[in-house]
């Protein structure tokens, strides 16, 4: 039904090149080989660190009513603050359905 309406669906072809860069992979099996083989070499690498770098990172105090969820009261503030900005930035004339 999708396609009497839309018509049929168009695939394009987005070219990669190798890993090594020598040639460009066009075929639909390849390209989807070399995504995998490029997202397996970002996501499976090895990247050491030197644990002194670890002590510069600053450390800021946890803040446990944080992870609450917001009350009742907070959700209508929050809210009625969106609704004044949209106001003040389209005017009276906006429509609030």
């Amino acid at each position: 039904m999708l396609k009497s309406v839309y018509g049929p669906t168009q695939h394009a072809v987005y070219p990669v090149k190798s890993k090594d860069g020598s040639r460009v992979i066009k075929d639909h099996e390849g390209i989807l080989s070399r995504w995998a083989e490029r997202l397996s070499d970002m996501l499976n690498c090895v990247k050491l660190m030197d644990p002194a770098l670890a002590d510069l990172i600053p450390q800021f105090l946890v803040i446990p009513q944080l992870d609450d969820p917001p009350a009742l009261h907070e959700v209508k503030l929050a809210v009625k603050a969106g609704f004044v900005q949209i106001l003040e930035k389209y005017g009276k004339s906006w429509n609030l359905i």
